[in-house]
C-alpha cells in the first residue's frame, strides 16, 4: 500500500509541475482541465494518515516520501506566485477595460449635446 501512496504523492507533483508550465505558457484550458485531477488527487491523498511512515526513522520510504512532499510543496508556491501575477495583471487590464469605457460614455454623451 505504501507504494501505491508514494506513486501517488508522484502523480500529484506531476500534475501540479504540469498545471504550472501551462500557466507559463498561458495555456488556461489545459490549466483547468488539470484542475480536476488536482482536486481528485488531493481528495484521495487527503484521506490517509502519513504519520506511521513520517515517524520512521531513516526509512527508505520516509525519505521518499518527505521528498514527495518537497517537491509539491516547491511547485505549488512556484504555480501560486504565478497565479498571483496573472491575476494582478487580469486586475489592471479590467481597470484598464472599465476606465476605457468610462471615457466613451463620456465622450458619447458631449457628443449628443451639441
Amino acid at each position: 500500500m505504501n507504494h501505491i501512496l508514494i506513486e501517488k504523492y508522484k502523480q500529484f507533483h506531476t500534475i501540479i509541475e504540469s498545471m504550472l508550465t501551462a500557466v507559463r505558457q498561458n495555456e488556461w484550458q489545459i490549466f483547468f482541465a488539470l484542475q480536476t485531477q488536482y482536486l481528485t488527487l488531493s481528495e484521495y491523498l487527503s484521506t490517509y494518515d502519513i504519520t506511521e511512515i513520517l515517524t520512521e526513522d531513516r526509512s527508505q520510504l520516509r525519505i521518499t516520501l518527505m521528498e514527495s512532499i518537497n517537491d509539491i510543496l516547491n511547485s505549488q508556491q512556484q504555480l501560486s506566485l504565478l497565479l498571483k501575477a496573472q491575476h494582478t495583471q487580469l486586475g489592471k487590464l479590467i481597470g484598464e477595460t472599465v476606465d476605457q469605457q468610462v471615457k466613451i460614455n463620456h465622450y458619447h454623451q458631449i457628443a449628443t449635446l451639441t
